[in-house]
């Protein structure tokens, strides 16, 4: 399954002018790409997230991952609901294309049971939907919205993951998202033909 993932991964990365965005569900995510091989096979250089970084150390490390925008591109690789996927901004060619790798459901814990018995109480049969499915959804919209920050910004967006394209996902998504959603058959170089026509289309 990673190296489907990486697979695609590369076909979105050599298709995009310049920039690409990488936001996996979790760290787990981001660390088994790394762990099977992802740098090796990037055309463009990587710059990616690490769990624990100080707010210093990632501005150094977004900072030099936006100046490749205007010097062939690079890769940035980060976790969806980490300080980057939510609090970065990323116009023109800072970044064109964000890959959106897996649905960032939350790991069962204690507080996030006790969240969902929450909202249950107050709202009742739509405790798991406010706290367990929505979060996830905001976290993934979030990571998807980082190259449209202006009304003059273009980017290609591409949901790693099947379930984007259920009803039920899509019921939890913005329109801004759903309204221009294609789905595409997982085969081979499908999304390269995509995502390099769009840009075509840009120019």
């Amino acid at each position: 399954m990673y190296q489907k993932m990486i697979e695609r991964i590369n076909e979105v990365v050599n298709s995009t002018p310049t920039n690409t965005g990488i936001f996996t569900a979790s760290f787990e995510v981001l660390n088994s790409l790394l762990a099977e091989g992802l740098e090796n096979t990037l055309l463009k250089p990587l710059f990616h997230e690490k769990r624990g970084m100080t707010s210093k150390a990632n501005e150094k490390l977004v900072g030099d991952f936006k100046a490749c925008g205007d010097k062939g591109g690079a890769v940035f690789l980060g976790a969806q609901g980490g300080r980057t996927s939510e609090g970065v901004d990323f116009p023109g060619n800072q970044m064109n294309s964000v890959v959106v790798v897996g649905v960032p459901y939350a790991e069962p814990t204690p507080r996030v049971k006790a969240q969902i018995e929450y909202y249950d109480k107050c709202f009742p049969g739509l405790g798991r939907e406010y706290g367990y499915v929505l979060p996830a959804m905001k976290k993934a919209s979030q990571a998807a919205g980082r190259p449209i920050r202006t009304l003059e910004d273009r980017g290609a967006i591409v949901f790693l993951d099947y379930r984007f394209s259920t009803a039920y996902c899509k019921s939890y998504l913005p329109s801004w998202i759903t309204s221009g959603m294609k789905v595409l058959p997982d085969k081979k170089g499908v999304l390269a033909v995509e995502v390099s026509s769009f840009f075509r289309a840009q120019a």
